[in-house]
């Protein structure tokens, strides 16, 4: 029984790394295009009104997956406490070095805008 959980289990965990995974170089890949599309508009000599929409677009989808990124982490948390419920506490699941537990539960608050007014 304890072989099958297991196999279950790391089933499970091989998805959710790739799931992972595939979030961070999204994350990646749009800071990525928001930084050329930058640099491309100095290049060509363009104002700076032009791309904005673009950025903006780029923006809105970097902002939606770092919410996706959120989610995962909850969900990764999830799946461990699932884990440690069928006899599983003692396996180690993909990296192992692991943030303190301060940093995991604030990760898993809600993000306050870090932005203010000043005159």
């Amino acid at each position: 029984m304890r072989k099958q959980r297991l196999a279950a289990a790391q089933s499970v965990a091989h998805r959710l790394f790739a799931f992972e995974k595939a979030i961070d170089d999204a994350f990646a890949l749009g800071s990525d295009l928001s930084s050329r599309i930058v640099m491309a508009r100095q290049e060509a000599g363009l104002s700076a009104v032009f791309g904005q929409d673009a950025i903006d677009g780029v923006v809105r989808t970097l902002t939606a997956l770092a919410g996706a990124r959120r989610e995962m982490v909850g969900t990764h948390h999830d799946l461990k406490a699932w884990a440690d419920d069928i006899g599983l506490k003692e396996v180690g699941w993909g990296d192992l070095v692991k943030p303190p537990k301060a940093e995991t539960a604030d990760a898993e608050a809600p993000v306050e805008p870090r932005l203010r007014a000043v005159a």
